[in-house]
């Protein structure tokens, strides 16, 4: 074979060896971006569900909030009729005993 062509298949194998090279550094990097986008997608469905559970648990605090304001005033006023009920009832004891 000619020294020539010889030289020139050489640089053309070199070549060839070298794009493989590339192409292997650009498969992995390629593979650990594919990976990172994974990630950060499972981390971004995560956290918009946490939002939401977060938001469903803030709506239902905020309910219980007013329930529980209002039982509280509710359970005011039946302790304050239960005192009267108690002080009519002392009255009518004291009045029955004289």
């Amino acid at each position: 074979m000619n020294e020539i062509v010889r030289k020139y298949l050489r640089k053309l194998e070199k070549s060839v060896d070298d794009i493989e090279k590339v192409l292997q550094t650009h498969r992995t990097h390629l593979q650990s971006q594919q990976e990172a986008y994974e990630r950060l997608t499972q981390q971004y469905w995560s956290r918009g569900k946490e939002l939401s559970v977060l938001s469903d648990a803030s709506t239902r605090l905020e309910a219980l909030s007013r329930e529980n304001e209002q039982l509280r005033s509710t359970f005011q006023q039946v302790r304050a009729s239960l005192q009267r009920v108690r002080d009519y009832a002392k009255d009518l004891s004291e009045a029955v005993r004289q």
